[in-house]
């Protein structure tokens, strides 16, 4: 199964963060669903200038107070997306229907649903630790 691959270069709501926060780039993503989320309850897009560079530094804040759950989180949506890619491969090589591409991509989705569960395990523990 391939990679995962992500662009280096971050999204303009990405870059308007970084410029307010000054927060690392890997942080970029996670800080931009909690403004979504947890700040504005909504989309970005109707923030003024001010409003938005202020919830960026109220998610950066967050994000302090909860680094362990938001990373748990984090980490918890990479496996449902590499599980969903393992879906796709298996359906896929079903439909091509070689029984070794097949056996291969159970394995891999076997693999990668061992990988959600984990996910989801840490997640709950993390949550539950600081609920």
């Amino acid at each position: 199964m391939p990679a995962v691959r992500r662009s280096s270069k971050p999204t303009g709501y990405q870059a308007m963060i970084k410029a307010a926060t000054g927060a690392p780039e890997k942080l970029l993503p996670t800080l931009e669903r909690i403004m979504r989320r947890d700040v504005f309850h909504s989309t970005l897009d109707w923030q003024s200038a001010v409003e938005f560079a202020r919830g960026a530094r109220q998610a950066l804040a967050f994000y302090r107070r909860d680094a362990a759950f938001y990373d748990a989180e984090t980490a918890q949506l990479a496996a449902f997306f590499v599980c969903a890619q393992a879906e796709q491969a298996l359906a896929s090589a079903r439909v091509d229907g070689d029984a070794n591409s097949i056996a291969e991509a159970e394995r891999a989705l076997a693999l990668s649903q061992e990988g959600l569960d984990a996910a989801h395990a840490a997640l709950e523990t993390t949550y539950t630790a600081t609920s």
